[in-house]
């Protein structure tokens, strides 16, 4: 399966255009999105935002970002492309699980919760799916103490993510993250390999490949990232 990840539009069409351009080049499986599509933006504004993207695979999930309006999970059934919210959806043999929303930042944002929130939606989505399952987490807030969440006030993730990721290590394939712009990268919580493809409006992204490895492991390889 080739996945084309994104984070962090801001509303930056143009530039969201560029990115996908460079995507479409592998006609990706899905993409997937963590956040941020707008500045407070309407409605409108991100059912434009998602057509642009579902125009390169028609399976396109999304989460909303800290400076997405909260008031968009009252409609999220109602957008393009599949968004998540403390729920799941089933991408080829993958579970997505998925949480929006950051914990509180010095910026005051429209869609900020708590530590405690975030956690408790992270949990019920992971809960909406078998043990079983492949699982990728979905979240647009980072973990905490790991390289893709450092900016100049040092580490800035969520200790919930974090925690989300030790407590379901043996269940969770992969993670993927945004908010932190300064921080594209990889990292490694347990076993669980994180991504942070960085932000769109800085013109970056991520394509991977993700292929079976064994009946529980899978095998993760990177295609196309333009800050490695």
């Amino acid at each position: 399966m080739i996945v084309g990840v994104i984070s962090d539009v801001h509303a930056d069409s143009d530039r969201l255009n560029e990115v996908l351009n460079k995507i479409s080049e592998y006609s990706p499986d899905s993409i997937i999105v963590a956040g941020d599509l707008t500045n407070k933006g309407s409605v409108e504004q991100v059912e434009d935002l998602l057509n642009e993207i579902l125009g390169v695979s028609e399976n396109t999930l999304f989460v909303f970002g800290n400076c997405d309006d909260p008031r968009l999970v009252d409609v999220i059934e109602e957008l393009p492309g599949i968004g998540l919210h403390g729920s799941s959806f089933t991408i080829g043999e993958f579970e997505i699980c998925g949480i929006g929303g950051s914990t509180p930042t010095p910026f005051s944002t429209p869609f900020e919760i708590s530590e405690e929130e975030l956690y408790l939606l992270g949990r019920a989505s992971l809960n909406s799916v078998s043990r079983q399952s492949r699982v990728i987490l979905l979240t647009h807030d980072a973990p905490r103490m790991t390289s893709l969440d450092l900016s100049y006030r040092g580490h800035v993730g969520s200790e919930a993510v974090r925690r989300l990721y030790l407590e379901n290590s043996d269940r969770i394939s992969l993670g993927i993250c945004g908010h932190i712009h300064e921080s594209p990268g990889r990292d490694l919580i347990g076993n669980v390999e994180v991504f942070n493809p960085g932000a769109v409006i800085d013109g970056r992204y991520l394509v991977l490949e993700i292929s079976q490895k064994d009946e529980k492991d899978v095998l993760i390889r990177i295609v196309d990232c333009p800050w490695i």
